[in-house]
């Protein structure tokens, strides 16, 4: 599998936001280790298995229903990193 373009990844990060996918907020928890499984909330690929990621996790809005952990590939969590800087 070749790695994913960066610019494409960073695209894919700006229109999770901008659909409400992923917050743009300043306020979350972040942790790096081995994935269970899953699928990415940026790239929506599949993690495999003991692959690299990063589970981000926001405070909760009781305003929304929507879920607030994800889980995104390294390079996604860097493309989501910026483009959620540049949102705010």
């Amino acid at each position: 599998m070749t790695a994913p373009d960066k610019g494409h990844l960073r695209e894919r990060a700006r229109d999770a936001i901008l659909s409400g996918k992923l917050s743009a907020e300043t306020s979350y928890r972040a942790e790096g280790g081995p994935s269970p499984g899953g699928v990415c909330a940026v790239c929506d690929r599949e993690l495999l298995p003991r692959e690299l990621e990063y589970e981000v996790e926001f405070d909760q809005d009781t305003r929304r229903a929507a879920p607030t952990m994800f889980h995104l590939h390294v390079a996604c969590f860097e493309a989501w990193e910026i483009e959620r800087r540049l949102a705010r």
